[in-house]
């Protein structure tokens, strides 16, 4: 009895609830770099981030652009992050939007899950993306 017991407190930890976030990232196109903020209390306030094109897709005739992307989130302090995949359509020079998902975490998010939607507006050269989704905590 007393080896069932303890065997049963060693049993594997429960998820946290999904809670919706809005993560803000400010692109600087011409650097792929950038900074963000985040609400829903489950990720770092700020911080910065980097974007690698894992596949530059290519240009319609209608002036949209398919694009992979991923978005590399460090949090201020450096000692945790997260990187989040996108499947991407841009408008060139005007909008975007796509589809995110969590697929890999440092530090405090190691184990981090989530997955969005994303709408983006470009000024000037600078995009203002918006990640809009639910995430949580294995």
């Amino acid at each position: 009895m007393v080896l069932l017991l303890v065997g049963s407190a060693m049993g594997p930890a429960l998820a946290t609830p999904r809670t919706d976030v809005t993560i803000t990232a400010v692109v600087v196109i011409a650097m792929e770099t950038g900074t963000f903020t985040t609400t829903g209390g489950v990720l770092c306030p700020s911080g910065t981030f980097t974007q690698d094109f894992v596949n530059p897709g290519g240009r319609c005739r209608s002036g949209t652009g398919h694009f992979v992307i991923r978005t590399n989130f460090v949090c201020d302090g450096g000692s945790s992050g997260f990187t989040a995949q996108l499947a991407a359509s841009v408008i060139l020079g005007t909008s975007s939007t796509a589809n995110w998902v969590i697929i890999s975490g440092f530090g405090e998010f190691a184990n981090l899950h989530g997955a969005g939607k994303l709408t983006g507006v470009n000024v000037a050269g600078t995009v203002t993306d918006t990640h809009s989704g639910a995430v949580h905590l294995d």
